[in-house]
């Protein structure tokens, strides 16, 4: 069923307004049985299209008023207006001893005594209309009623001003100024009641999941008082609806699983389970997702993540990063979101002596796990069928995709080798790919691979239809982590996966990666089957002073390169079968000294000299050198790993070494020359620093030895 939270359409005037508002609330009279009061509505989701209506206190809380729409309740017969009050009694019951202290102990307070001066909110029972596309609206929550109607109606001008100026430059610009009457009309529309109030459709009064809707507005309430209000922020709406979603679960009110919301939401979450987490198209798929994944996180981590999350300053992923911290110092989203999407294909089965699951009983292994986005059944004999699987995807940030490549019981050839290759064609792109292995007797493996950049990568699986059964890659985009208004752009993704038949070469693992230009860098080449007599090949120039150690390792040096970039390593046999490992060997541009670099995804920014690296730690330290924040050259964190690390520096025109701790304090190395030398440490790896920064520095503890 659908629940509906109008957050979303008046995010942009929270932005705006919460700034100013400080909360000088009015002193409001208490309200009586059967007193009729006016109330702004939103006509687009009205049954009759109105923007005002009539209502009615028919029934009065310990902590709410409950008002009828006038026109539906003249629209009812004496025993039906009977039945009405005599539900919303039991909602009214039900609100203060179940949903207002239990929502106040999971999630935290809303405003109080708020925008009316009145500690008691409004409920609002009226004809909201159906979507036909998406379901029954279960209610809604406007975030202006919590503004004043004098600073709404400063606000609306403003933005009228601006609007205007815009539709004059277009007009003089010979664009289209078509679209200005709508916007103008979405400005005009926004209203303010001045209360705490939240809206439920009236036509699920006599239904159980009217308690669910009124949890998940309430929800809604809380989080606009606690970020909004308190902070001067605004929750994404993704993670918003998420903890809305799990309210009711929260509450108890889906512990019944037969016919509940909860295992509605389950149903649709197993037709379409690649729906992106935090990409919002206000759909039953997007509620279903997010609050099965709430499900998954509040499952492994306790209630008490909840209050967490709303009540840190923080928003989307880098608040419930925040609450995870508190909880486990080790924990992470990514790190999370990437277990969510194992268990939902493994839901429930040991990997590893892990159990990749849900805690809610309700949502076991029948009830909830998906089937794989694609199979492919590989077989040795390429005659019989196809020993080679291809594909290519396009992923959004932040959703589930599960590969499976099976070997086939027939045909089946002894110690064959899976190669799953994956690209990402983005410059931009971080994929982690957890993959399962699941043996013939069953046992399941969990590892993980990691992508970053414009790069290629492979994953090798031996013993592939003999000791192997199957292979189950889920490739994750992690490239976005904040800002998910409106549709996200995916990001391609190919993979193949491919047998390597015994006897033949492969190339598993290379060590280093990376080599300067001019360099000739001696690379360990890990793999299987190599052969005595074999040529090693970067970029289709020949390695030399090969040497094969056995038939898994070859050593080699990497020829001088005439450009940077990433080139294809080949091992080729004496009978001239070929391993190749593409774009897996970087040639990297010599880097002046003095300039500054940072990895792509990573918030360090380091100055180089050599072959060496030295973190700049602190703003205020970048200032020091009068550094331009455009100077900054970002690389790969393959070529920032290129670089050594040193955290040794001097001032000038001082002879005093010392090794500056990220912890911000330098300690002195206290030694003579000679012992500097029999340390290990390197005359090069000093870097020159200036007063100001040496100064800047905490003095700790000497360095003997």
């Amino acid at each position: 069923m659908k629940i509906l939270n109008y957050q979303k359409r008046s995010a942009r005037v929270i932005l705006v307004l919460a700034f100013f508002l400080f909360g000088f609330a009015a002193i409001a009279p208490a309200v009586k049985a059967a007193e009729a009061a006016t109330f702004l509505i939103d006509s687009s989701y009205d049954i009759r299209g109105r923007a005002s209506i009539t209502a009615t206190s028919r029934v009065t809380g310990l902590n709410a008023y409950y008002f009828v729409d006038d026109f539906y309740w003249d629209s009812k017969n004496f025993q039906e207006q009977n039945d009405l009050i005599a539900n919303i009694t039991a909602l009214a019951n039900e609100f203060d001893n179940v949903i207002y202290p239990k929502m106040h102990e999971f999630y935290g307070e809303e405003w109080t005594p708020g925008i009316d001066g009145d500690k008691k909110i409004y409920i609002l029972l009226t004809d909201i209309k159906n979507d036909a596309s998406k379901g029954s609206y279960g209610g809604y929550f406007s975030t202006t009623n919590e503004y004043s109607k004098n600073l709404l109606d400063e606000y609306k001008q403003n933005q009228l001003e601006i609007l205007e100026k815009e539709k004059k430059a277009d007009l003089a610009a010979g664009k289209s100024i078509d679209f200005y009457a709508q916007k103008e009309n979405e400005i005009r529309s926004i209203f303010t009641n001045e209360k705490e109030l939240l809206y439920l459709n009236i036509n699920f009064a006599d239904k159980p999941n009217i308690k669910s809707f009124l949890a998940h507005e309430f929800q809604h309430m809380i989080n606009w008082h606690q970020k909004a209000k308190i902070f001067n922020t605004n929750e994404e709406i993704w993670l918003n609806e998420a903890l809305s979603e799990y309210a009711p679960t929260a509450l108890g009110y889906d512990n019944i699983y037969k016919d509940s919301a909860l295992e509605s939401t389950v149903n649709n979450f197993n037709r379409n389970p690649s729906d992106s987490l935090t990409e919002w198209k206000n759909t039953n798929q997007d509620y279903s997702t997010v609050n099965i994944f709430m499900q998954f996180l509040v499952g492994r981590y306790g209630t008490g993540i909840l209050r967490s999350i709303t009540t840190t300053p923080k928003i989307g992923i880098a608040a419930v990063n925040d609450a995870l911290q508190k909880i486990d110092p080790q924990a992470s989203f990514s790190n999370v979101f990437s277990d969510w999407v194992v268990a939902n294909y493994f839901n429930g089965q040991t990997i590893q002596n892990k159990k990749y699951g849900y805690a809610n009983p309700n949502l076991n292994y029948e009830n909830l796990h998906i089937s794989a986005t694609s199979s492919f059944m590989l077989y040795s004999n390429n005659m019989a069928k196809s020993s080679i699987a291809k594909s290519e995807e396009n992923i959004k940030d932040w959703s589930g995709k599960w590969y499976q490549f099976i070997s086939s019981p027939i045909l089946s050839a002894p110690n064959q080798t899976l190669k799953i290759s994956i690209n990402a064609n983005a410059g931009d792109s971080y994929f982690q790919a957890p993959y399962v292995i699941e043996n013939i007797g069953g046992a399941l493996t969990l590892n993980n691979f990691e992508l970053r950049g414009n790069q290629n990568g492979n994953i090798y699986i031996d013993n592939f239809g003999t000791a192997v059964k199957s292979v189950t890659l889920m490739p994750i985009s992690m490239r976005k982590i904040s800002a998910f208004e409106g549709e996200q752009i995916p990001v391609k993704l190919f993979y193949t996966g491919s047998l390597i038949l015994p006897n033949q070469p492969a190339i598993k693992s290379i060590s280093p990666k990376t080599s300067a230009l001019g360099n000739r860098t001696l690379v360990t080449i890990a793999g299987d089957n190599f052969a005595e007599g074999s040529i090693v090949r970067f970029g289709g120039v020949l390695a030399t002073e090969i040497n094969l150690i056995d038939s898994k390792t070859i050593i080699a040096k990497a020829p001088p390169f005439y450009k940077s970039g990433e080139v294809d390593v080949e091992i080729i046999s004496p009978d001239l079968t070929v391993a190749t490992a593409p774009k897996s060997f970087t040639y990297l541009a010599q880097t002046e000294d003095g300039s500054l670099i940072r990895a792509d995804g990573d918030y360090k920014v380091y100055v180089v000299k050599g072959k060496y690296k030295r973190w700049i730690q602190t703003e205020k330290i970048f200032g020091f050198y009068n550094f331009r924040w455009s100077d900054i050259i970002t690389i790969t964190p393959e070529t920032r790993d290129y670089y050594i690390t040193s955290m040794l520096a001097r001032a000038d025109n001082d002879y005093k070494v010392y090794e500056i701790g990220s912890d911000g304090k330098k300690r002195h190395l206290s030694m003579s020359s000679a012992g500097f030398e029999a340390s290990g440490r390197k005359w090069e790896t000093i870097f020159i620093i200036n007063d100001l920064e040496k100064n800047s520095y905490k003095t700790g503890a000497a360095i003997m030895k």
